[in-house]
């Protein structure tokens, strides 16, 4: 019996790395065709189009994290497909519903929101804002139950899918401008939506239907609506406020150079520590069990602090440059804004992937507040610069601030660990210092001797050199702690 115990704990391991990977793969895969199409888009369209597109997804994704109520979150945990059947009808009233509200506040409101956001070029296209809204909700509810069937491929496909369709809408009909901009993104989640829509067997899922039973359910799965909504708008209205910000107090050209710069430099990070906090999530609760919780933190947390700096620093360096040779030189000011992000993005990739700590440790309501708290302080730095009417100086308050936030969590994730706060500190600034030395080092050499007279190509390969050595140093010291 234990042979066989170890073997099904194998192929559930398997299974769920298998999973992981493709859903990753899949992820990493439409990133990827976005950043080859990127330098195209951004001579295709201004700044001021990208704006708007900027706006529009700012719109969808605060909107759409109450979409079901969060109670699509729920559809891969009960054990029988009828129940989980239900959830997905729950699902499907409660968006359907809020898809009215949401059209009916485009039809009457839209102007005078829209007005308020300063970007009257959205109007004529207001209404794929309630339909963006009820495709992103339908893709989410299919997702989740193509997850609950381990249909993986397909959901992995789906990505490619949004990706191609947007991406080729986008470049074939760029004449009308930030119409097609925003058209292709809509097209991209109807290409999710009908790819999924296949694997639901409608006729049975109507049949399984029963109003007590989805009465009873939203009773059991209370707390997605109660909690997790909450965590996902502070979340997302905290991410999602400096295009909205800045597109209503300086103006959409500006919201479209802070997308393009987030969006460029945040991908990487997105796609490593996602596959991290899966890989963290599924070891945690068994480092806690055996007692080293912390040790296990404190490696996960070296080693993304070892892979993140380097490249961080390089772009600290050379954002502008590169920006402005990959893009175009309307987008350089676009790379001063990606060099100003970047502290706030290391500090961001480093603590994330473990923030999910708090389901391991039942500290669900400090992940609330620490979001919450992050909101609030982005809304408070943002508004600082806003104030002395500078963009650069908001969007340094709030890489700093946010800097500061994931700082303060990493370090109270660390001490309700079993850790020490000093050491994690001391990790932090060991695994900085190498890249801080060597890449600053060899770019003060540069301007002394005039190399920098030169093509602009030249430093960037210089800098990579001292990237590629600072990976080696940090590799070595990476390899020695884990040793210990």
């Amino acid at each position: 019996m234990k042979q066989v115990d170890v073997i099904r704990k194998k192929q559930i391991q398997n299974t769920f790395a298998r999973g992981v990977s493709v859903l990753v793969g899949g992820t990493a895969s439409a990133q990827l065709l976005l950043v080859l199409v990127s330098p195209l888009l951004t001579r295709l369209y201004t700044p001021d189009d990208f704006g708007v597109l900027a706006v529009y997804a700012s719109i969808l994704s605060i909107t759409t994290v109450f979409g079901c109520l969060r109670y699509e979150i729920a559809i891969p945990l009960p054990k029988t497909d009828i129940a989980a059947m239900n959830i997905m009808a729950l699902c499907a009233i409660i968006l359907i519903f809020l898809t009215v509200i949401m059209t009916v506040t485009a039809v009457f409101w839209g102007e005078w929101l829209l007005d308020a956001l300063n970007i009257s070029r959205l109007l004529p296209f207001v209404w794929l804002i309630p339909l963006g809204f009820f495709l992103t909700g339908s893709y989410s509810i299919l997702n989740k139950w193509a997850i609950r069937k381990k249909k993986y491929k397909d959901v992995a496909m789906t990505k490619l899918h949004q990706s191609f369709s947007m991406l080729l809408i986008q470049t074939v009909f760029f004449k009308f401008g930030a119409a097609v901009l925003l058209f292709g993104q809509a097209v991209g989640q109807g290409f999710g939506f009908i790819r999924l829509v296949r694997i639901v067997d409608i006729v049975y899922l109507v049949k399984k239907i029963q109003l007590k039973r989805i009465k009873k359910l939203a009773v059991r799965y209370k707390n997605f609506p109660l909690f997790s909504t909450w965590t996902g708008i502070f979340n997302a209205v905290g991410g999602q406020l400096p295009p909205l910000i800045f597109a209503a107090l300086f103006s959409s050209n500006v919201a479209g150079l802070y997308a393009l710069a987030h969006r460029v430099v945040s991908m990487p990070a997105s796609i490593i520590g996602q596959a991290v906090a899966n890989v963290f999530l599924s070891s945690a609760p068994q480092a806690r069990r055996e007692g080293n919780l912390d040790q296990l933190l404190f490696k996960v947390v070296l080693t993304l602090a070892m892979l993140a700096f380097p490249a961080g620093m390089f772009m600290v360096i050379n954002a502008e440059v590169l920006f402005s040779l990959v893009f175009g030189d309307n987008w350089r000011v676009a790379g001063v804004y990606a060099a100003i992000l970047v502290p706030m993005l290391l500090m961001g990739f480093v603590t994330a992937p473990v923030t999910t700590l708090c389901a391991v440790l039942d500290k669900q309501f400090a992940g609330t507040i620490f979001q919450f708290t992050m909101m609030s302080v982005r809304i408070v730095s943002i508004g600082l610069g806003v104030y002395i009417s500078d963009p650069v100086l908001a969007l340094l308050a709030f890489s700093v601030s946010s800097s500061a936030c994931y700082l303060a969590f990493l370090l109270w994730l660390t001490t309700v660990s079993g850790g020490s706060s000093v050491r994690m500190v001391v990790i932090l600034c060991q695994a900085a210092m190498v890249s801080v030395l060597v890449l600053v080092s060899v770019d003060g050499f540069n301007y002394f001797y005039m190399i920098r007279g030169g093509s602009a190509l030249i430093d960037v390969f210089i800098s990579s050199m001292a990237m590629l050595v600072a990976y080696g140093v940090n590799y070595k010291v990476w390899k020695s702690y884990v040793k210990t």
